[in-house]
């Protein structure tokens, strides 16, 4: 971040402390946006990187904008913390706890659900099938997407270099199959 750009967003940041008309904050907010916003999205691209996830440019946009809200709600002006730090540090931090709070939500097929042992195989037989039906390019995919649908996020893989698709491709596909597979399982 340039220098200008830091006092910038220093000014406003401490405007938005002083500021008394909502019309006012939401300007000032959504100028602190457009300056950080490039910013925020290649840290949120940083660190979902590495960990093996992916997000279109849309839900990205879409994320940061949430990423941006939560950092600048907890920015304590009195203890003069950089902002491109404490924003960096945060958006780590937002990500980490959303991915946290999504990983619950995933837990939706474990242990807690009951299912009799032949509805268990029923479901596997019919994963399988699908699988079976699949050009052998695609099956490393699908693969892939029925383990990203586990809570735990080491068990999620990006095998990309097995196949011959292209990276959105491959995103797009498991996108894909991830629906097709949460159809079977809820049938």
């Amino acid at each position: 971040m340039k220098k200008g750009q830091l006092k910038e967003c220093e000014d406003i940041v401490q405007s938005l402390s002083t500021c008394k008309t909502l019309l006012k904050e939401e300007e000032l907010r959504n100028k602190l946006f457009e300056i950080l916003n490039p910013f925020i999205l290649m840290w949120m691209s940083s660190v979902l990187k590495k960990k093996g996830m992916y997000l279109e440019k849309s839900e990205l946009l879409s994320v940061s904008w949430d990423c941006f809200e939560f950092c600048l709600k907890h920015y304590k002006i009195d203890r003069n913390i950089p902002i491109p730090n404490h924003f960096y540090s945060y958006t780590r931090f937002y990500l980490s706890t959303a991915h946290l709070e999504k990983g619950k939500k995933d837990k939706r097929y474990g242990s807690s659900q009951e299912f009799s042992n032949g509805e268990q195989f029923d479901i596997l037989d019919e994963l399988k099938k699908f699988r079976s039906c699949l050009d052998k390019e695609y099956e490393s995919v699908f693969d892939d997407a029925l383990m990203s649908m586990r809570a735990a996020p080491k068990d999620r893989t990006q095998r990309l270099g097995v196949t011959t698709l292209s990276y959105h491709r491959y995103h797009e596909m498991k996108k894909i199959f991830k629906v097709v597979i949460d159809f079977l399982l809820r049938r």
